[in-house]
């Protein structure tokens, strides 16, 4: 659970479709203990793919703030993953102790559908567990400290991404958070705006044909008729 503390959801966000996407797949050892000598003698292993891990701690923080996540997003996350695993340190004043100290390294950016990209950084976070008893101790415990180790890391690395106001901007800002555009065909410049249609908009021409039909038929005087016709060709 890499989740930082209690986060508002950010305005605009649920307005937002995002999907992640992390790579390479498949890595799956993230220390290995060693002997005296440096050289390995079992490998420490996660219990899932490292870029599962990584997309679900996205993922995560995305919800925790409101957006929106599908596979038919019009704004993506795509993280190239450099380094994510842990070694032991002895420490330098203390004989027979040793820190795990892990390390995330990775490339994020921020995609439209088409692959145009609006924002990239490297994240490098470390974590450190502090004191670990000797290197063998790690047999028994099944690579505890290594995963708290890692742990620390990865929220280290989601605290330093998700406080990025760069990044969480491109993802406000991307094709998905807006509305549709606009049907309506741009006004030329120097062009005054159309006007919704009214019956004071038919032709001149109809009018006065209408006007002469209410003058025929004895509805309007001639006076009448003369001062409509006047204030028709003042508006034509």
């Amino acid at each position: 659970n890499a989740q930082q503390g209690v986060v508002a959801p950010l305005p605009g966000a649920s307005n937002v479709l995002v999907s992640v996407q992390v790579s390479p797949n498949g890595q799956t050892k993230v220390s290995s203990i060693k002997n005296l000598f440096g050289m390995e003698l079992a490998p420490i292993l996660a219990t899932e793919d490292v870029a599962v891990t990584i997309r679900r701690a996205i993922e995560q923080e995305l919800r925790a703030r409101g957006f929106q996540l599908g596979a038919d997003a019009l704004v993506q996350i795509v993280a190239d993953l450099t380094r994510f695993n842990n070694d032991f340190k002895e420490k330098e004043s203390i004989f027979g102790r040793y820190d795990a100290v892990a390390e995330l390294n990775m490339v994020v950016t921020v995609q439209s559908k088409k692959g145009e990209q609006v924002y990239s950084r490297q994240i490098v976070a470390r974590g450190i567990q502090s004191e670990v008893t000797c290197r063998y101790c790690l047999e028994w415990s099944r690579g505890e400290w290594a995963r708290l180790a890692l742990n620390r890391a990865l929220e280290n690395g989601m605290k330093i991404l998700f406080e990025d106001q760069a990044f969480l901007s491109a993802l406000l800002a991307s094709p998905a958070s807006k509305s549709e555009p606009s049907t309506t065909t741009p006004t030329p410049a120097n062009t005054p705006p159309s006007k919704a249609q009214t019956p004071t908009d038919e032709p001149v021409s109809q009018k006065l044909r209408e006007l002469q039909g209410l003058r025929k038929d004895g509805v309007i005087t001639e006076d009448d008729f003369e001062k409509k016709k006047r204030q028709l060709l003042e508006k034509f």
